[in-house]
């Protein structure tokens, strides 16, 4: 009982336990530098919340036959790291003021902007991504912002209330102006902030767009190329459970947990495959499964055993299931980009 991915599921249930075993095994292999390149800041520290109490933190004290007692007060605090908005617009005082301040003229809520963009990738991709949440970040200077899901960095920039973006087109080196031109973030050309009021008008062929529209603009493209990673556990167990197959869900629940299950499907997306068939793709799984166990010769007592970790079906050849059910090739010749427009 005192490995470290049997106290992970003991304290946080097989998902979750699952995944944290995998960023330890992650740590473990890469060494902790190269590990912590891989992560947000603000995910270090989720991560050092759930790790250091059970000793599988660097700096935590040795454990004791089956680890270390956990007082009630540092087990709360664990519960409250893994309660994290899923996706979260982080930005300085100045941003945070004028955004509040167009949300009470618009009329709209805070994050408002970022609804057309769910019903984008709803459309495209077969889910609504969760609804974008505003808050503010003191260590962030008053123009900066950064867009995280689940505390890990999809992008960041900056933005000037009571000046515009001006967009030139890319092709063509953009017209001078008196204000410093820089790359767009999104690739389509070069951009420059410059004031509003009398005077500032843009050179002709460029797109001038208010501070906000300029930041939702950028926003919306980070996220339609992170979409693998704006499918949450909670919205895939919304989906599984609207398929209305106790057969097919109560297959998948006994062998393949939903932490695997988000793995194969967050690759599906990566590889441009939308979630739209969803009926067709668990229906798959549910197959391979029973005819996969058939093929096994297992006592009762190994089944006992094992329990739900039986068989811990790879997610290479769980999406290679799918992927031959919808009659593609066994993997895509080359990785597919997400596209945005």
């Amino acid at each position: 009982m005192n490995h470290p991915l049997s106290r992970l599921i003991a304290r946080y249930g097989n998902d979750h336990g699952t995944y944290l075993f995998g960023e330890y095994a992650a740590m473990v292999t890469l060494g902790f530098e190269a590990f912590a390149a891989r992560h947000s800041s603000a995910a270090l520290a989720r991560l050092e919340a759930q790790l250091a109490p059970l000793a599988l933190w660097p700096s935590s004290p040795a454990p004791g036959a089956d680890g270390p007692e956990v007082r009630a007060s540092e087990a709360d605090a664990v519960i409250a790291t893994l309660i994290q908005p899923a996706l979260v617009w982080r930005a300085g005082i100045d941003l945070i003021d004028e955004e509040a301040a167009w949300a009470r003229t618009a009329p709209a809520s805070s994050g408002a902007w970022f609804e057309g963009t769910r019903g984008e990738i709803a459309a495209r991709w077969g889910f609504a991504p969760p609804p974008l949440e505003v808050a503010p970040e003191a260590a962030l200077p008053p123009h900066a912002w950064r867009l995280e899901a689940a505390g890990e960095l999809l992008a960041a920039g900056e933005a000037y209330p009571g000046q515009d973006l001006v967009l030139a087109p890319g092709g063509a080196p953009p017209p001078p102006l008196p204000y410093p031109w820089t790359d767009d973030p999104t690739g389509a050309g070069r951009v420059a902030w410059m004031p509003i009021g009398p005077g500032a008008t843009p050179p002709a062929g460029c797109k001038r767009l208010h501070w906000l529209a300029a930041v939702a603009r950028h926003v919306a493209w980070s996220a339609h190329r992170s979409v693998p990673r704006l499918l949450t556990s909670d919205t895939l167990a919304a989906l599984l459970n609207g398929l209305n197959d106790d057969d097919h869900l109560s297959t998948l629940a006994r062998h393949v947990s939903l932490g695997q299950l988000l793995r194969v499907f967050r690759t599906l997306l990566g590889q441009g495959l939308p979630l739209r068939p969803l009926p067709r793709m668990a229906e798959a799984l549910q197959r391979a499964i029973v005819a996969d166990l058939a093929t096994r010769t297992l006592s009762l007592a190994d089944v006992e055993r094992l329990e739900r970790q039986l068989p811990m079906y790879a997610t290479p050849w769980l999406v290679g299931i799918i992927r031959k059910d919808l009659g593609l090739p066994a993997a895509p010749a080359a990785p597919i980009q997400e596209g945005w427009s």
